[in-house]
């Protein structure tokens, strides 16, 4: 019983964030710095640093991951679309990546673009995981919000 308290604690601090892809990717303390802004919602400040990031390692997926859902929560929609791509050039199996790119969509009112997000999330994980789960409840949102956005975002 305790290990299913103590799993379902992780599993719900872990909720907003997407696990790294390849966490050796992610030794660099800048890296560290800037997750750390971003669990702090100081967006503005962890962008500086994953750019320095991805200038020494231009092959981080995670980062540039990092870097989209950044721009997203400032809203600055293009700058996040161009390195969710990113992220996926290098990996296209990146389940953060790809979460926060079909929300991405969603923002931008693009339904099936966001299932498509979620369709590739499926093929990485088909037993579930928490990528997918957050994408389907979010498009499930934007269903019964006539398929229009989230006022609150994603």
């Amino acid at each position: 019983m305790r290990i299913l308290i103590v799993l379902s604690v992780f599993l719900f601090s872990c909720a907003t964030f997407a696990f790294p892809s390849n966490p050796a990717n992610n030794a660099n303390p800048k890296y560290q710095q800037a997750e750390d802004h971003i669990n702090k919602k100081e967006y503005d400040q962890a962008i500086p640093l994953l750019t320095e990031v991805v200038a020494a390692d231009s092959k981080n997926a995670d980062a540039y991951n990092y870097l989209g859902y950044s721009y997203r929560q400032i809203g600055k929609l293009d700058d996040a679309l161009n390195f969710y791509q990113l992220a996926l050039k290098i990996d296209p199996d990146h389940k953060g990546a790809n979460e926060y790119l079909g929300e991405l969509y969603l923002m931008k009112g693009e339904l099936g673009k966001a299932e498509e997000r979620l369709e590739q999330i499926k093929k990485v994980c088909p037993s579930g995981c928490i990528e997918y789960k957050t994408l389907q409840d979010n498009i499930e949102t934007f269903k019964k919000n006539g398929n229009k956005p989230n006022a609150g975002g994603y």
